[in-house]
């Protein structure tokens, strides 16, 4: 391990707790939408709490054994581990495995791994324990609460400082520790509404990966489980979808590729559906490949102004090359055009062709959610498409755009009312782009409203000032504009999702 690298780590975490920004806490109620087997469950943990008769207990478990049986670990267990929180924090760690690992998640219980794997991790250490303490302290008052997050996150922290050296090699397990820590505490930094601090622990996870050997020695040490395939999507999804790596590209982005479209990874050992991507890693891949070819472009454009402006100097200083300055400058052009058609036309036939991954996988979903994840998916092959119109240059105006934007629309008015909107950031940002018309703009406006009163993540905000960001700027629709670009001039690194 590279120690200049570790120790930058180890220094930074220290450092963590004095870097926590007052935000704004809001007054959303946190109101979740449960399933009727759900709040079966919430019902048999009251009566839990308020000692209900063996019988009563029984009667209730039985209304839905298979789904109750899914749980990892049902709430009022934990009391009887040896868990270094106090009654507090157990509290927010059973707040976080009823309530908010639903929030935010797309898929069935049985392949929760946001519980299946994290949950057992922290019977084992503090440090997840703690952090998972804070994600659901930040929500368990009805509304973002800084203070309790801050507690268990400062604590969490210090706690893996203490048992954890990050300036020497990571041992396997202790690899898998920290690797889980820093995907807990990025989440918790999305959840919260910050546009700084969760890019560090990104860069945290990417460095971890690097320094034990890449992805693929990961996998074989680890002998292909599903807690590391999680670990590793988890990393790929949030990569993929920052504003960062749609500027800059991922220096992951090959290995996420074989491993995953290659060696489709998430289509083996019964996987199942993923908590975060659900069906949609293929496409959320492809995305990864049009941000990496829109990078190619930019820079091709940039040097193509470069030297058509050397040109136009050479005109003014020796006129008598005009003619030949002309041709010059029509087949600079020319090249960059065609360039930028090929690779489009190539990309928009990937996205036709693309295809979600089989949901069949999953026995625990009813049709309606079926349905739920299949229109998730083709509204994120719109947005595709209006990413890959808008490097083509096309405005907003157009009746191409337009068309794609009123199919959207459709989606997400489909969608809006299931457990699908953790995902429909990235659909927002890019509809939010071409909206431009007022009626688009105040239908648009009530649903990201609407979702917000039962989605109360932070992050949601943040996409959600992009979007009135973009409005402001374009009112004719004459002008394509750069939702991670808008980002940028405010300082921001923006989670898309």
């Amino acid at each position: 391990m590279n120690w200049e690298i570790g120790h930058k780590s180890y220094m930074w975490l220290i450092a963590i707790h004095e870097s926590f920004d007052l935000l704004d806490d809001g007054n959303r109620n946190f109101d979740i939408i449960l399933s009727p087997e759900e709040q079966q469950v919430e019902d048999l943990n009251e009566d839990v709490n308020n000692n209900s008769s063996g019988k009563e207990l029984m009667h209730k478990s039985m209304l839905n054994e298979e789904w109750i049986n899914e749980l990892i670990m049902p709430p009022y267990f934990y009391s009887g581990l040896n868990l270094s929180l106090d009654n507090q924090g157990l509290h927010f760690l059973e707040f976080f495995e009823m309530k908010v690992s639903k929030l935010i998640t797309v898929g069935p219980q049985s392949s929760n791994y946001l519980l299946k794997t994290f949950i057992p991790l922290a019977v084992s250490s503090e440090p997840i324990q703690y952090a998972l303490a804070s994600w659901g302290g930040m929500f368990v008052d009805g509304k973002r609460n800084i203070h309790n997050y801050q507690v268990y996150m400062v604590k969490a922290s210090k706690l893996l400082l203490m048992n954890y050296d990050m300036s020497t090699a990571l041992s396997k397990n202790d690899f898998f520790v920290v690797l889980g820590f820093f995907l807990i505490a990025m989440s918790i930094e999305i959840c919260s509404g910050d546009v700084s601090r969760w890019k560090s622990f990104l860069e945290q996870c990417k460095n971890l990966i690097i320094r034990q050997g890449g992805i693929i020695k990961i996998l074989h040490d680890f002998q292909f489980s599903n807690d590391i395939k999680w670990m590793i999507s988890n990393l790929q999804f949030h990569d993929i979808l920052s504003s960062d790596t749609y500027l800059h590209g991922s220096i992951l982005m090959d290995e996420y590729k074989t491993v995953f479209r290659t060696g489709k990874l998430l289509e083996t050992d019964n996987y199942g559906i993923d908590p975060f991507q659900g069906c949609n890693q293929p496409i959320y891949l492809l995305l990864g490949d049009i941000a990496s070819e829109n990078i190619i472009i930019k820079q091709k454009n940039k040097q193509l102004q470069a030297d058509l402006y050397k040109l136009r100097d050479d005109k003014s200083n020796k006129p008598t090359s005009f003619e030949s300055c002309n041709s010059f400058n029509s087949k600079l052009r020319i090249t960059y055009y065609e360039y930028v058609n090929s690779r489009v036309k190539y990309l928009r036939e990937q996205v036709e062709k693309c295809q979600p991954h089989d949901l069949r996988l999953s026995q625990d979903l009813s049709q309606n959610e079926l349905d739920a994840h299949l229109d998730l998916f083709e509204l994120i092959k719109y947005s595709c498409e209006l990413l890959l119109l808008q490097m083509e240059m096309v405005p907003p105006s157009s009746y191409k755009v337009q068309t794609i934007l009123m199919y959207s629309l459709v989606k997400i008015d489909r969608i809006v009312d299931t457990r699908m909107i953790p995902c429909l950031g990235f659909p927002l940002l890019m509809c939010g782009m071409v909206a431009y018309k007022e009626e688009d703009q105040e239908y648009m406006r009530k649903q990201i409203e609407k979702l917000m009163k039962t989605y109360c993540v932070g992050n949601m905000e943040k996409i959600y000032c992009i979007i009135k960001e973009a409005w402001k700027k374009n009112t004719d629709g004459n002008f394509c504009f750069d939702w991670a670009e808008i980002a940028t001039e405010k300082g921001w690194l923006l989670f898309s999702c």
